[in-house]
This record gives C-alpha cells, structure tokens and sequence, in this order.
C-alpha cells in the first residue's frame, strides 16, 4: 500500500500528456502518454479499469499499450 505525498514527485520521464481521473472516496486513476506513443496508467483498477489485465491497484506507472496519439 501506499501513501500521499504532499509535495510534488516526479513519476515518468518524456510525457507528452497527462489524464487523472477523481474516483469516489478519494481513488484516483491516472494515465500518460510518453512521446514514444507509449500509453501508461496507474491507480484505481479494482474493476479492470486501467486495462493491464488484473483487479489490482497500480501503484507505479504500468505499460497498456503502443502507437497512442491521443
């Protein structure tokens, strides 16, 4: 399990765009896309959300996929 971090902490290198999601009761899920095209999530996934295959919350950047614009 993890904790909240009040202050900024850098998590990915060579992010072209960024999109956090607000869940209920405080859940969060997040994905990136890397310059590459490469896309990552991380967060709330306890219904398969993130698209990684598990139910399991991510607590580091996980890759989803390839060749993602936007």
């Amino acid at each position: 399990r993890y904790t909240s971090n009040i202050r900024p902490t850098k998590v990915m290198d060579n992010v072209k765009s960024v999109s956090k999601l607000e869940l209920l009761a405080g859940k969060t899920r997040t994905m990136a896309i890397k310059l590459d095209g490469s896309l990552w999530a991380w967060g709330a996934n306890d219904s398969g959300q993130i698209g990684d295959g598990t139910f399991e919350e991510q607590i580091i950047p996980v890759k989803i996929m390839e060749d993602v614009l936007q």
